[in-house]
């Protein structure tokens, strides 16, 4: 039985789609961005983002209850105060974590926009606006934080989108001091004040989100 082939984002010549002509260049110049993004998960050089080494030193306990995995990682380094490692591991698990769920809804959204369906496209860009961008910003800020959060104190209201304890517009423009893209500090700012209400060009606010999604994650030093 044949497989169907994976539906692609960029737009061929002559290919009949629902985009208007105007706007088919920027469509594919984000499926660019999104192959390029995309590349962390397939190439080679990309491994080491996905694995943390760390070697035993003097003073470490329980070591022989790790190597029979009796224990998990995670609570041995804590149990020996390897708060460096935890912060190393947990970023490395998490950003490119995010950042593949972050592409799963971009191509989404794509590929509905390319069939025309754009309430739907609008829809599939909300989640990584609202949570996987915000939760990346906090980390980008401060690691060490964003970790102590989540990992030690254990409490979502620190750290989760949803809550309304996070001062979000403060993260925003935190984060836009970091980034140094010419027209982003203007443009992520009137994305998310909108909410991706309909009067902000779908392919425009796309563009955006796709330069700062790879844009942090490139600063991100993991």
């Amino acid at each position: 039985m044949k497989t169907k082939p994976r539906p692609t984002l960029v737009i061929e010549k002559g290919e009949k789609v629902f985009i208007p002509c105007k706007y088919r260049k920027i469509h594919n110049l984000c499926a660019i961005i999104y192959d390029q993004l995309t590349e962390i998960y397939k190439e080679k050089n990309y491994k080491p983002l996905f694995s943390t080494v760390f070697e035993f030193k003097d003073g470490d306990v329980d070591i022989d209850q790790l190597k029979k995995e009796n224990i998990h990682i995670l609570d041995w380094l804590k149990i020996n105060n390897r708060n460096e490692e935890i912060e190393l591991a947990l970023t490395k698990h998490i950003v490119p974590a995010l950042v593949s769920d972050f592409l799963n809804f971009i191509f989404e959204s794509m590929h509905c926009a390319k069939r025309g369906k754009m309430t739907v496209a609008y829809a599939l860009l909300r989640k990584p606006l609202t949570d996987e961008l915000l939760i990346l910003e906090q980390i980008l800020l401060d690691r060490k934080a964003f970790i102590d959060k989540l990992f030690h104190s254990g409490n979502p209201e620190g750290y989760d989108p949803s809550s309304r304890n996070i001062n979000k517009q403060e993260i925003i423009k935190n984060v836009l001091t970091v980034l140094d893209i010419p027209f982003y500090q203007y443009m992520i700012c009137d994305i998310t004040k909108r909410l991706l209400r309909e009067s902000m060009g779908y392919q425009t606010m796309l563009y955006i989100l796709l330069r700062g999604i790879g844009t942090i994650r490139q600063k991100i030093k993991i």
